[in-house]
């Protein structure tokens, strides 16, 4: 096999997908959530234990609330109206992979890159996801593949240099430590500043 030739039929389902991946690959928000939980659980450790922090418990689970609407009521509303405007629906796109290169089809144009040129492709979820940019890529899924067809979207994958067969969200494990080392440091100096420092009252 030397090329597929793939009409991209996407669900709504798909559609979620790509919102959620696309929304959850920002590192700030993430740990920006970790660290708001995890003031939030030291506050209500710190509430147990003193008595103080009500009000905080009130502040600090505000962007909690929101975080979790957000990912389950306002993602899947978003890929829905995405969905039901899409042009996919009436002219779904022709996908064509070589060992070379990749184009993208679509009603009024196509765009074509050498493979040397696209960001990384992975593999995940039942999908294989073609990375333009970051933000910016291409869902492949792989119900619509036959075992010839995934085997050769994996032998291309294969082929491609190393930092194109990772996730470009990615962080190294030194960069993840201090991130991580930096957030509980943080965490607990501003919860040991709430609940030790100020004057009680």
């Amino acid at each position: 096999m030397k090329e597929l030739k793939k009409k991209i039929n996407l669900t709504i389902n798909d559609f979620v997908m790509y919102e959620e991946i696309t929304y959850f690959s920002s590192v700030s928000k993430v740990l920006g959530m970790i660290f708001v939980l995890a003031l939030l659980v030291l506050t209500y450790i710190g509430y147990r234990a003193t008595g103080q922090g009500g009000l905080l418990l009130f502040v600090f689970g505000i962007p909690v609330v929101s975080y979790l609407y957000t990912a389950f009521s306002m993602i899947p509303k978003k890929a829905a109206d995405f969905y039901k405007t899409s042009p996919f629906l009436e002219f779904p796109p022709m996908f064509t992979l070589t060992e070379e290169t990749m184009a993208i089809e679509r009603r009024n144009n196509t765009s074509e890159l050498k493979l040397s040129q696209i960001l990384s492709i992975i593999e995940r979820f039942g999908y294989f996801f073609v990375y333009i940019s970051k933000n910016n890529f291409i869902i492949l899924p792989k119900r619509d593949l036959n075992k010839e067809e995934i085997d050769f979207v994996r032998k291309v994958r294969k082929s491609l240099p190393r930092k194109q067969r990772r996730s470009p969200h990615k962080t190294t494990p030194a960069k993840a430590l201090t991130t991580a080392l930096i957030t509980i440091f943080i965490t607990l100096a501003i919860w040991l500043l709430i609940f030790y420092i100020r004057p009680n009252g």
